[in-house]
C-alpha cells in the first residue's frame, strides 16, 4: 500500500507541474491537505521524510524568503533534477473508470454525462505519447507529466469554473493533444472545432467590444492567419520556419497575452507593430485584472454557452468544442463566427473529423 500511496501522490504532483505562472516548472505548493488525503494526518510527515530522502522533492521558501503562510500561500516544494530526469516507468493498477465526480456551478447536462462516461484508448494513447516523444518533441519530464494527466481519469473527476474567470476547467483540460485524440465514448470518437490563432483574434474582440484603440493591420493580420510571422524571418525550410514559429509565440505568451513585460524584445516589437493596440495593452496593465483573465472571459462569452443539439455528448475545452454528431458541424460553426461577425471580425476555424484535420475561411 505504501508504494500505491507514493504513486497516487506523484500522479497529482505531476498535475500541477507548470500550473503556476510565476513558479518554476519543477515547483508545486501542497497544502497539508493533500499530504493527509494520501498519507494520512498522523504519518504524512515521515512520506515527506522520505521522499526528501530519496531525492524526489524538498520543501524551499519562495522567492521573498517566507514559507507557508495561513489562508494565503501553502509550503513550496520543488523537485530534484535526478527525479525529472529520471527514466519513466509505466504502472498501471487496475481501477474503475473513475472513483468519483465534483461539480462546481451550472452545467449542460450533456457535459456532465461526458465527463462522467468518457474513456480512453490508453494503450492508443500511451504509445502516442512516447512516439512523440522519440521524435523528441517533448522532454522525459514532460512525457512523465502528460501520461500522468492522462492517467488522472481514472480517478476523481471535476466540473467547474476558474477562481477569477469564467472560463470552464473540466478532468479533460489539461490532456495533451495527441491524448485527447483516443478520447471516446462506447467507441465513438469526437470531433472538435477551434479557433486558429485564438489569443491574438480574442484581444481584437475584446479591444472593439470595449471601444479601446486597435490597429487595422493588427485586425487583419489576426484574422488572415499571419500574425506571429510578423515576428520573424521565414527561410522558406518548414522544419525551421515551425521552430521559429513556436517560439515566437511562445515569447508573446509570455510577454503580451499571460503577462505584460516592456522590456521584452516581443513586446517591443509588437509596439512598433502595431502602437494603438500597444497603446490599449500598457492601459489595462495598469489595472487589477490581468489581460489574460480578460481574454479568458472573452473566450467564455463564446464557448460557455456552446450546445449542440444532435449530439449526446460534448464538452468545451477553452477555445475548442468537441462533440459526437457530425449533424452539430455547421450550426456550431456558424454560432462561433457571428459572435465575432456581430464585432465585424471574421474568424479561421480549424475543423478536426475524427482525426482528419482541417482548416476552414469564410
Amino acid at each position: 500500500m505504501l508504494t500505491i500511496y507514493i504513486l497516487g501522490f506523484l500522479k497529482w504532483c505531476d498535475t500541477q507541474q507548470g500550473q503556476y505562472n510565476k513558479l518554476p516548472k519543477t515547483c508545486v505548493p501542497i497544502g497539508r491537505d493533500i499530504f493527509e488525503g494520501y498519507f494520512t494526518r498522523g504519518r504524512y510527515k515521515q512520506y515527506l521524510d522520505l521522499l526528501k530522502e530519496l531525492e524526489v522533492m524538498s520543501l524551499i521558501a519562495y522567492k521573498d524568503g517566507t514559507y507557508y503562510k495561513k489562508g494565503q500561500k501553502n509550503n513550496l516544494f520543488r523537485f530534484h533534477n535526478k527525479y525529472v530526469g529520471d527514466d519513466t516507468a509505466i504502472i498501471i493498477l487496475n481501477n474503475n473508470s473513475y472513483g468519483s465526480l465534483s461539480i462546481e456551478g451550472n452545467h449542460n447536462k450533456k457535459m456532465i454525462d461526458t465527463i462522467k462516461s468518457i474513456e480512453v484508448d490508453y494503450k492508443g494513447a500511451i504509445i502516442a505519447e512516447i512516439d512523440n516523444y522519440k521524435k523528441e518533441k517533448v522532454g522525459i519530464n514532460q512525457l512523465r507529466i502528460r501520461l500522468n494527466k492522462l492517467f488522472s481519469l481514472n480517478g476523481h473527476r471535476f466540473i467547474k469554473y476558474g477562481n477569477k474567470v469564467n472560463r470552464v476547467y473540466t478532468s479533460l483540460s489539461n490532456l495533451s493533444k495527441i491524448s485527447r485524440e483516443y478520447l471516446h465514448i462506447n467507441g465513438t470518437k469526437f470531433n472538435n472545432i477551434d479557433i486558429v490563432n485564438c489569443q491574438p483574434l480574442l484581444l481584437c474582440y475584446y479591444l472593439i467590444k470595449n471601444n479601446l484603440p486597435i490597429d487595422a493591420n493588427y485586425i487583419n493580420d489576426c484574422e488572415t492567419g499571419c500574425f506571429y510571422e510578423r515576428f520573424y524571418e521565414r527561410t522558406g525550410k518548414e522544419d525551421i520556419d515551425d521552430e521559429r514559429r513556436k517560439e515566437t509565440k511562445q515569447q508573446l505568451y509570455k510577454s503580451i497575452f499571460f503577462d505584460f513585460k516592456p522590456a521584452n524584445l516581443h513586446n517591443k516589437q509588437f509596439c512598433c507593430l502595431y502602437p494603438s493596440a500597444y497603446q490599449s495593452l500598457a492601459q489595462i496593465a495598469l489595472k487589477e485584472e490581468t489581460l489574460a483573465s480578460k481574454l479568458q472571459n472573452a473566450e467564455a462569452e463564446i464557448f460557455n454557452d456552446l450546445s449542440p443539439l444532435h449530439s449526446k455528448y460534448y464538452f468545451t475545452l477553452f477555445d475548442a468544442v468537441y462533440f459526437t454528431d457530425l449533424a452539430d458541424l455547421i450550426p456550431l460553426m456558424n454560432d462561433i463566427k457571428n459572435k465575432f461577425l456581430i464585432l465585424e471580425l471574421k474568424a479561421e476555424l480549424s475543423v478536426n473529423k475524427n482525426g482528419e484535420e482541417e482548416s476552414l475561411e469564410e
